[in-house]
Parts: structure tokens; sequence; C-alpha cells
């Protein structure tokens, strides 16, 4: 079937092509048909067209796009395809073009004095047309039109006056809320005044400036001539003049006439003479105010800048004094690592011999002189201790026994092994205590030695035998305690077992292995002073650290009488008082 127009929106977009969605065709009888079952027997079966990679052929078409276009039948369709499919195809032949102008509804009228527009709702409506290029407003049965925007203020397309329809023979086409004209109406109209304030002003200055006006002639033989614009909105027959004299007495306190249309009527009238003055006066005053204002403002975005620049000055102060203690602490770290260089050094000299003379003998000698670690197991078949409780009693009497006991330190010591991996402890006899206690514990103790500078020096004396014993026997403790931690520098020895503790690293290097929940690290410390023997304990090093703290153990403890012992599992270890205090800030020099 031939149809002189159809009309559709530009619904979907498919990879390229579209879906145009029909909203109105004018058959060869030239009747436009808009109802959908209509639409539908004619553009089987949903009332759709396909147009095949139509954004790339029409760059300029989008969707929401109402278009004008020609249809042939989508012969591409075959029997076993969805039905779904839209049986009608764009012609390519015939390009489509963007038609129709958007009609607006209003929801207050825009009429005022019959034959005027209301600036004030009028430019209301800027939100809702902008990016249109000609569009009309509809109130009722009425409609405005036809307008554009230009410099952020709705005005007619043309001249200063727009037309009014009461009502119109010509059909809306409406879809998804939008609503377009297919051409501007051909039936009567009125035509109404759309000035602004500005162009009225300027109109009325004009007619008051002719010579021989009515209304210049009112103003010279009136004493009143404001309230003569009545007299002279009675006698005048023009519409649109007379519409725009309403606005001119309803608004005249508004209207902003030019100094020089004032100057020049002062010149042929007393009245406007002193208006000319009270003109003068009147913008003496607003530019003081606005000088007044401009003043105020910049007083204030200078206080606020004093404000922003002091408040700059507070934290470039803080950062600085910051920085300054960082530099201090290391400049020390630096002048004491300066200082212990010569002795680290004196060290290695004094051990190189002995260790290269201890290579002379029989490989048992060899082998001894490379693992001097002590691998031992406290190990017993009791019954698991059922409570936190239990155990801590064990282990203050392991070490009431072992003569290293203060108040509640089992306690104390419990909660720090308990909630950190690696933990540094006054005295070996706390870890011994503790095994003891456990019933449950494998323990490898190895005193670092002067000339450890490499980590291959802590793997292989101690660290992967009790990493596999931690793999291999994972419902026991393993203790790796290191003694004398400072002899030589953990910074260079212990650098990856700190990084995996700290979370830097995840796995041992060159190995598979993550640290295994059943496995601590203990270290004690050799003095840094009074004797100097060991390196500084750095806090940048030990922080994540925990630390067991020091007591005085000089007065005898009494002996509490013998509990039952237990085997200590590792689910007891998740019981921490998350209140316990951490001293490892008592270990750094």
């Amino acid at each position: 079937m031939e149809y002189k127009k159809i009309i559709g929106v530009v619904s979907e977009e498919r990879t390229g092509s579209a879906r145009i969605q029909v909203v109105a065709f004018r058959d060869n009888k030239g009747q436009l048909n808009r109802s959908i079952e209509k639409i539908k027997q004619h553009f089987p079966p949903h009332g759709c067209v396909f147009g095949p990679s139509f954004f790339d052929r029409y760059e300029e078409l989008k969707i929401s796009d109402f278009i004008e276009f020609k249809v042939n039948a989508n012969n591409g369709i075959g029997n076993d395809d969805n039905p779904d499919k839209d049986q009608m195809i764009l012609d390519t032949k015939n390009n489509p073009k963007q038609i129709g102008y958007f009609v607006i509804e209003l929801n207050e009228d825009i009429l005022m004095f019959d034959h005027s527009v209301n600036q004030v709702v009028l430019q209301e409506q800027l939100p809702y047309v902008e990016g249109i290029n000609r569009f009309y407003f509809s109130y009722g049965s009425r409609v405005y039109g036809s307008f554009k925007v230009k410099n952020g203020m709705i005005i007619p397309t043309k001249g200063k006056t727009i037309k009014v329809w009461e009502s119109i023979d010509e059909a809306f086409i409406s879809h998804n809320e939008k609503t377009i004209l297919l051409a501007e109406p051909k039936s009567n109209y009125r035509e109404l005044d759309s000035m602004t304030i500005e162009q009225l002003a300027k109109w009325f200055s004009g007619i008051i400036a002719k010579e021989q006006s009515d209304l210049s002639n009112a103003i010279k033989e009136q004493t009143n001539w404001k309230n003569d614009l009545n007299t002279l909105l009675q006698s005048e027959k023009d519409d649109l003049a007379k519409a725009r004299l309403q606005k001119v007495i309803g608004q005249f306190s508004k209207l902003n006439f030019s100094l020089d249309t004032i100057k020049q009527l002062s010149q042929s009238d007393d009245k406007w003479q002193a208006a000319y003055v009270g003109k003068i006066e009147e913008y003496k005053e607003e530019l003081k105010r606005e000088l007044e204002f401009e003043v105020d403002d910049a007083l204030e975005e200078k206080r606020q800048e004093i404000k922003d620049a002091n408040g700059q000055v507070k934290s470039i102060r803080a950062d600085m004094l910051e920085l300054f203690s960082e530099i201090g602490q290391k400049k020390n770290e630096l002048t004491y690592l300066q200082k212990e260089k010569e002795r680290i050094i004196n060290d290695i000299r004094i051990s190189a011999p002995i260790l290269m003379d201890s290579f002379k003998g029989s490989n048992e000698v060899i082998k001894e002189a490379i693992h001097s670690y002590t691998f031992d197991e406290c190990i017993n078949d009791f019954d698991r201790y059922t409570t936190k409780k239990s155990f801590l009693e064990e282990f203050k009497k392991q070490l009431i026994k072992r003569g290293y006991y203060d108040n509640n330190l089992e306690k104390k010591a419990f909660d720090v092994l308990a909630e950190h991996k690696c933990v540094m402890i006054p005295d070996i006899q706390v870890v011994l205590a503790f095994i003891e206690a456990s019933n449950n514990s494998v323990y490898l103790i190895q005193q670092v030695e002067p000339d450890w500078i490499k980590f291959r020096f802590l793997w292989e004396n101690g660290l992967a035998k009790i990493l596999d014993s931690c793999i291999q026997r994972p419902d026991k403790l393993h203790f790796l305690i290191l003694q004398d931690i400072n002899l030589a520098s953990p910074e260079c020895w212990g650098k990856p077992l700190f990084d995996i503790n700290r979370g830097v690293r995840k796995k041992f290097p060159n190995t598979d292995i993550n640290w295994p929940a059943n496995f601590k690290v203990i270290g004690t410390k050799i003095s840094t002073s009074d004797p100097e023997i060991g390196l500084p304990i750095l806090e940048q090093t030990f922080k994540e650290w925990g630390g067991i703290p020091r007591i005085d153990h000089d007065d005898e403890v009494e002996q509490e009488s013998e509990n039952i012992k237990g085997v200590l599992h590792l689910d007891i270890l998740e019981d921490i008082n998350q209140l316990s205090s951490n001293n490892i800030n008592t270990y750094y020099d």
C-alpha cells in the first residue's frame, strides 16, 4: 500500500540500526490516521519499522526525533524467523527528514491584558525549552507561538509579537509525553505583544520623544502627566499599542528609561527636568550601593584569603616540625650506624679466622659449625586444657619455678604471645615456661651470630627446619627463639622475616610457604649500653612486634600448690584480652 506521509519517532538503537515507532500516517485518501490498532495493521506486528544502519547513514538524526519517511516490505523475513520481527523496512533510497515543532504544555496561562504576553510566566519556562530551535506553548485549547531562545531569554521567532490560536484544526502528534505540530496552524489567530521590559521602555521612550505626539503634548500640558496615560489608553485604537500602554501603567516603576531619553525630555518640560535630576541622584545612589557591595565583597574575599593563608602557614609549620623531627631521628640513627660500622667490621675480621679454622676439621665439625641451634620439643600425653584459666595457672607455676615472676606476668605474657607473631621477651625463661606449661610445643634455640649479614644465615640456621616442622605438625605450637637478636643487624639478616610479619611480603623467599598459624618468633636482646655489645633496636624495624614487660624478680615468690597439667591447643590462643598492653617500646634504643 502507498502512503502519502508516514510519521514516526526514532525509538531504539540496535548496533547502529534503528527501530522507528510509527505514530501517524496519511493514506491515499488524505486521511491522517493515529489509531494504534490501525498503525499495527499497516505496520505489523507492533507498529514499528526497521531502519538498517540508520545512525551510520543519517548522523544528524538521534533517538526521540520525529521524522517523516517511506517504507518497503521487509523481504528478508523467512518462515522460520522470529514472528516479532518488523515486517516493514525503511526505504533508504528516500532519506528521512526531521519534522514538526515541539509544543510545551503550560501550567499557567501567559495571556495578559488580552493582547499581551506575561513576561514573568513566559521566562519561567526557559528550563523546559533549552536546546529547542523553534517551539509553541499550549494552555487548554489555546496555542501560542512561535518562540525561540536567544541570550537566555524566550522571545518571538520573528519581531516582537507572537500569534495565539483559540483552537486549531491541525492535529497534535504525541509520543512518550512529547508533542509536535507538523506545521504552523492555518486557522484564525490574534497577535499578542511579547516585548520584554527593556524593549517596552525603549518603545515608550520613542513615543514620548516625538515632539507632536499626543503623549508628548499631554506631558507638557498636564500637571499629573503619568495619570494621563489612562486617558491616552482609552483613546488608543491599536490593540497592540493599547496592550503595551497597559503594561507601562502597570509596571511604570520597573521601566528603565535611559539617561539620554530623560535628558532630551527635560529640555522641554519642568517635570522632566525634575525627573532628570532625580535620575541622576538615582544613578548616584545605585553606583554608591554597587561600590559598597563590591568593597564588602572584596574585603570578605581578602579576609577569607588571609584565613586560608593562616591555616596553610600553620599546616606548613606543623609539617616542618615533623620533618625536622624525622631528620633529627634519621641523623641520630645514621650517626649510630656509622659509629657501629667499624665495630661490626672488626667483629667480622675477628670471627672470620675462627670460622675458617673450623672448616679444617672433619665433616662433623663443619656441620656443627654451620648448625649451632638446639632443636627440641615438649610434648606430653595429657588431657587438653579446657579453659585459658587452667593453662594460666600452670604457666604461672612454671614461671615461679624458673625464678622469673611478677604480679600477673602469666596473663600479660599470654596476651602478647597470643596476639603477635613476633615477640621480644626480657628473659628466655619466659618462653621456656610457656613451652613447659603447654606440653604441646616444638622449639628451636639459635643465637644470632655477629657474622650474619644475609637472610641465608637465618634460613640455614634453623628457620627452614622449624618451618618444615610447622607444616608437618600443624597441631603443635612452634617457637623459633633467637637469642641476642641484635648481636648482628636485624635489618640485614631478618628483612624478609620482618616484611612477612609486617604484611609487605606474603611468602618466604623462593618458597610457597606463608606464615604458618602455629609459628611464633621470639627474640631476646643483648645489652646495648653498659656494657655496649649489641646494635640498637630501632623502632621502625620492630614496631609490629609484641613486647613482654621486664620485671623486678629479686623477691622470692611462694610456690603454689600442684595443679593438673594439660595440653594447650591452638584454639585457646584465640582467647585474647583486647585491653592487653604492648611493651615493645621499652626495648627501643
